[in-house]
């Protein structure tokens, strides 16, 4: 095949420039007339087998790469909020099942996509249910742990977050072809099937929803593979002005004085971190250095920023280390800033650079995992999911923003640090101004949650067993 480079130049003065997406009309002719490229394009072959390679999303066809990413966020808002509150309506289990099985069956349809619609469609259905799944999973995680084990249950969920984001690069690396990765970071969700015969339903939800007799089977089944007895005597429904079986909505949470303003703020929290989270991580291709490195790199400084998160949230509250970590973010974004490529004598900078972004990027996912617990935290039981769904349903808003912020970049190397510098400064202002949830039960109903904000809601009354008197054993089994 030939390879054909055009060069022009609009003056003789000038120097000839190449250009990778024209070609000219009549080479012969002494005119610097050209038209797109009629013989198609030549790869660079670095990264191996790409999208981009594959249906030639280049020149004036560019963007279809950051749309798809933009289309993969959109399917992560659609997920969060539809998935969550189908999780408070059908129960965390079965909605964790089944948003995992269609996140399996997209992704594989995906492995073998035609054309760049059909992978684009595709891509948002994957994040749709794996963003639903997710939420539906990690709600029940909360749900299953008293206050002082909390924090510590979602370390694990976190550190295997950064895992995967560390195993990626590798696989990357060493097998360059897009459709086999996809095939091999779907397998492993087949391992989800036991979830079948070994997952159990939130406990919360079943009191909450008035099927005890089920939360009793469960907690006595914990109870003897922790080899003590407990009585189940004392665990009765929920019993408020509420009618029994109802179905919660956004619009209730909208109703209930306090919970309104506080998720509205959260949402331009979750929204805000998102967007440094991910307008950080994916600017880090335009980094110095390796990009297999960079990413390796990404997941690398998350395990440290899970184990601060977990240590600072249990000893120190969620309120004060997130607004802790959001200055931390803050400051290396406008240390960045300030930071030139080389000195004066010529010294490149390009490590230290590379070294705030992630420092920022550190911060900023420490901050992330704590506003998780506290979210859950915040929220019902009769609208946790819903709650944790919109505050996702706006992280991915920021997530959409993100590729732009980098693309702006390029051409205005300011845009990041200081909008995300700032934005940090106001996260951890505003969060300043939230209650406190550190050792705290959680709020079953709406009616409740007035109580549960001004510290009225202990372990035992109403929260964290579903039950307004439970016994002293009982407490530490849900704790």
């Amino acid at each position: 095949m030939e390879r054909h480079v055009t060069l022009i130049r609009n003056d003789e003065d000038e120097p000839w420039q190449a250009v990778t997406c024209n070609q000219y009309v009549n080479f012969s002719e002494a005119s610097n007339e050209t038209i797109k490229c009629q013989d198609g394009y030549w790869y660079d072959d670095t990264y191996g087998h790409t999208i981009v390679m594959e249906w030639d999303i280049v020149c004036d066809r560019s963007l279809l790469v950051q749309l798809s990413s933009t289309t993969f966020f959109a399917g992560k808002l659609v997920g969060a909020l539809v998935i969550g509150v189908l999780a408070d309506i059908f129960g965390r289990k079965w909605t964790l099942i089944v948003a995992n099985l269609l996140f399996m069956a997209s992704a594989i349809v995906q492995c073998f996509a035609n054309s760049y619609i059909m992978f684009a469609v595709m891509r948002f259905f994957v994040a749709t249910f794996a963003t639903g799944g997710y939420l539906a999973g990690f709600t029940l995680i909360c749900e299953s742990v008293g206050p002082q084990a909390r924090a510590w249950v979602t370390l694990q969920d976190g550190c295997f977050w950064a895992l995967g984001l560390m195993i990626l690069p590798p696989i990357a690396y060493l097998v360059p072809d897009w459709r086999i990765i996809q095939i091999i970071i779907t397998v492993p969700m087949s391992f989800m099937f036991i979830y079948f015969c070994l997952l159990p339903e939130s406990m919360h939800w079943l009191i909450a929803n008035n099927r005890t007799d089920e939360a009793k089977a469960i907690l006595t089944k914990a109870a003897k593979m922790n080899g003590t007895e407990i009585s189940t005597a004392d665990l009765t429904p929920i019993t408020h002005d509420e009618d029994k079986g109802r179905k919660y909505s956004l619009i209730d949470v909208y109703k209930t004085p306090g919970l309104r303003v506080l998720g509205t703020i959260l949402f331009f929290i979750w929204t805000a971190d998102s967007m440094v989270y991910y307008g950080l991580t994916l600017g880090l291709q335009n980094q110095s250095g390796n990009i297999y490195i960079n990413g390796f790199l990404t997941g690398v400084v998350e395990i440290p920023a899970i184990l601060i998160a977990i240590l600072a949230a249990g000893r120190f509250g969620r309120i004060k280390s997130l607004s802790f970590f959001h200055v931390c973010s803050g400051i290396a974004m406008i240390v960045l800033y300030f930071t030139p490529l080389k000195t004066a004598a010529g010294t490149d900078l390009g490590w230290l650079k590379q070294t705030l972004v992630l420092t920022g990027k550190c911060m900023i996912f420490a901050a992330f995992r704590v506003l998780y617990i506290y979210t859950a935290e915040l929220y019902p039981t009769v609208v946790r999911n819903t709650g944790l769904g919109m505050s996702s349903s706006a992280a991915r808003i920021g997530g959409m923003i993100a590729p732009m912020t980098i693309a702006l970049q390029r051409h205005y190397p300011w845009v990041q640090p200081v909008l995300f510098g700032g934005i940090a400064f106001v996260c951890a202002i505003v969060s300043l101004f939230f209650p406190e949830s550190k050792d705290k039960g959680l709020s079953e109903t709406l009616e409740e949650w007035a109580d549960w904000k001004a510290g009225r809601l202990s372990v035992g009354n109403g929260g964290d067993g579903g039950t307004k008197e439970l016994g002293e054993e009982m407490k530490q089994m849900v704790s």
